[in-house]
């Protein structure tokens, strides 16, 4: 599925005596992708529950681009970290609700994580003076280790044991990204 998030990625020259086409540094960022309300009848009652669902990266970043930057520079990317799922379900409270300050029912949730790696490619584009900032377009593959997730709509409610439930599933992380920013 789609998601939409926020990352930073802050790099240096990891060679002080000469201009390098190696930069070294890392990344951290959150993906949301989405939350989904489920209706679970619990003895007559309806209960409106919202999961919700997504994925902090935390990786380091070696990137490889020309040493003399260009209106247009190209880069390649090399990273390997961690992605930390987190997903959390919530009594889904109405605009009044909220308004008077109630509190949501909180039932927990999936934490989980995998150790990740990927390849990017990309260009800043902007003034080739070193000072100026620079739009930056980065197209990168991510794929980790198995981690474990709340399967989407399957909160219910046990009558033998008197709770919701939810079902849990593992699935490897693969996903592509496509990042608009500005470089500094």
């Amino acid at each position: 599925n789609m998601g939409f998030g926020l990352s930073g990625l802050y790099l240096v020259n990891p060679f002080t005596n000469k201009n390098s086409p190696v930069k070294i540094g890392g990344e951290v960022g959150y993906t949301y992708y989405g939350r989904f309300k489920t209706d679970v009848d619990i003895n007559g009652y309806k209960g409106d529950y919202k999961t919700s669902y997504g994925i902090v990266t935390l990786h380091a970043v070696a990137r490889l681009r020309p040493v003399q930057t260009h209106r247009v520079t190209p880069f390649a990317d090399v990273f390997a970290g961690g992605n930390f799922y987190v997903s959390i379900i919530k009594e889904n409270l109405g605009f009044i609700e909220s308004a008077l300050g109630l509190q949501p029912f909180d039932l927990g949730g999936a934490f989980s994580a995998s150790f990740s790696r990927g390849i990017g490619a990309g260009v800043t584009i902007g003034p080739p003076e070193k000072e100026q900032s620079r739009f930056v377009l980065r197209l990168s593959y991510n794929q980790g280790s198995p981690l474990q997730y709340i399967v989407r709509n399957s909160l219910s409610y046990d009558q033998t044991a008197g709770s919701l439930v939810y079902q849990t599933g593992r699935a490897t992380v693969k996903y592509i990204m496509v990042q608009v920013g500005v470089g500094f």
